[in-house]
C-alpha cells in the first residue's frame, strides 16, 4: 500500500472510539441515565467534529488529487452526519431521544467509515501508480 495512504488510515482508529462512544450513549439513554448522557454527549460531539476536521484537512486534499467526485462525497457525508448528529442532540434536549435512533446513526456512521476505507484502497493503488508514472 502506497505510503500516503497508509498514513492517512492512522485516522481511522477514531472510528471504533466513535462507535463505542455512541453505543455507550445508547445504553444511557435507554437507562435514563441523565449525567452519562450529557457527558458521553460531549465527548461525542468533541470527538466527531475534530475527526471530520481532521480528515477534511489531510485526508481530503489528498483523496482530491485523484478523485475530486470521492473527495467531494466523503466532505458530503461529513455534512449529512453532522445533520444527523445535530437532530439526535435536539431530540437528547426534548427528551425524546431513543437508543434505536442511536443505533442507527451508529450504523450510518459505520457505513461512511467503510466508503472510506473501500476509497483508500482503491486509491491506495492510484497514488503508487502516479508515482511512477511521473
Amino acid at each position: 500500500m502506497n505510503a500516503e495512504v497508509a498514513g492517512l488510515r492512522e485516522l481511522a482508529p477514531i472510528h471504533d472510539r466513535l462507535e463505542r462512544l455512541l453505543a455507550d450513549l445508547g445504553a444511557a439513554i435507554a437507562a435514563g441515565q441523565q449525567a452519562a448522557i450529557a457527558q458521553l454527549r460531549k465527548d461525542f460531539d468533541h470527538e466527531i467534529l475534530m475527526h471530520f476536521d481532521a480528515e477534511e484537512r489531510i485526508m481530503i486534499p489528498t483523496i482530491a488529487r485523484l478523485s475530486e467526485r470521492d473527495a467531494r462525497v466523503i466532505v458530503l457525508e461529513h455534512r449529512h452526519l453532522i445533520r444527523r448528529w445535530i437532530d439526535i442532540c435536539a431530540s437528547i434536549d426534548r427528551s425524546v431521544a431513543t437508543a434505536a435512533g442511536v443505533r442507527a446513526f451508529a450504523e450510518e456512521l459505520r457505513v461512511h467509515a467503510e466508503n472510506e476505507d473501500r476509497v483508500l484502497d482503491r486509491l491506495g493503488h492510484g497514488l503508487g501508480a502516479a508515482r511512477s508514472d511521473g
